[in-house]
Parts: structure tokens; C-alpha cells; sequence
């Protein structure tokens, strides 16, 4: 084989091994960037403080608030749908947001969980609560 063939098969197939390699990681190519751990989690404990059924007490009304009150809350991790590292690859890959807290029910403190399955641009596609 030519060294120019060589040079040129390297051409093709890097820009594919970056595409995949940025699909692994989680870059959001619709947006042009990577969204950080703590922007989701935010993004996601408003979208449940604006929820009209939510169980939070009042008093809590912005992500901040919602931290001080439930510090251990938040958890991002990767999405455990069938074949998640595969869709990760062609740029469909997922994380599930977990939001936990408590709130009086009956007397008892309860406790919640609120599971948002995200894409790579952090739009949800589900939303599960117990």
C-alpha cells in the first residue's frame, strides 16, 4: 500500500473516530457543547418545582433552596435502558437524573423519587415517579 493511501484512509477515519469518541462522552452536537452534571440537575429540580403536583413544601422555590434542604438529592447516572452504550455511540446516548426528597404525607415523612431519562442534550424523554 502507498503511503498516500495511507494518509488518506488516516483522513477518513479520524474525523469518524472523533465523532464517536465526543458520542461517548456526551457531547450535545445539536447545541455545540457538553452540559455539566450540575446544570442538569438544576435544569431538572426546576422542571419539578414548577410541577403542579410536586410534594415540595413552598417554602422551596428555587434549585438552590432545594439543595440547602435536600443536600444528598441529586444523582446523575448512565442511563440503564437495554443497549445504552450503543445508542451513546451514534450521539442517542442517555443519563437518568434522580431527584429524591421527603415530604409530610398522613402525618409520616414520605420519601420520593423522580427519575428523568435525558438525552446527550439534555432533553428528558421520560419522567418516572414511585
Amino acid at each position: 500500500m502507498k503511503t498516500n493511501e495511507k494518509h488518506l484512509r488516516l483522513i477518513i477515519i479520524m474525523p469518524v473516530f472523533v465523532y464517536f469518541a465526543l458520542n461517548i462522552t456526551g457531547f450535545c452536537y445539536k447545541d455545540w457543547k457538553f452540559y455539566s452534571s450540575k446544570y442538569l440537575i438544576n435544569q431538572y429540580i426546576e422542571l419539578q418545582l414548577s410541577d403542579v403536583n410536586n410534594d415540595i413544601p413552598n417554602e422551596i422555590r428555587t434549585p438552590d433552596d432545594f439543595l440547602k434542604e435536600y443536600g444528598d438529592c441529586c444523582q446523575i447516572v448512565s442511563g440503564n435502558q437495554a443497549f445504552n452504550w450503543f445508542f451513546r455511540v451514534f450521539g442517542y446516548g442517555m443519563w437518568d437524573i434522580y431527584i429524591r426528597y421527603t415530604f409530610p404525607r398522613n402525618g409520616k415523612e414520605s420519601d420520593r423519587i423522580v427519575i428523568y431519562s435525558v438525552d446527550c442534550c439534555g432533553r428528558a424523554w421520560r419522567k418516572q415517579a414511585d
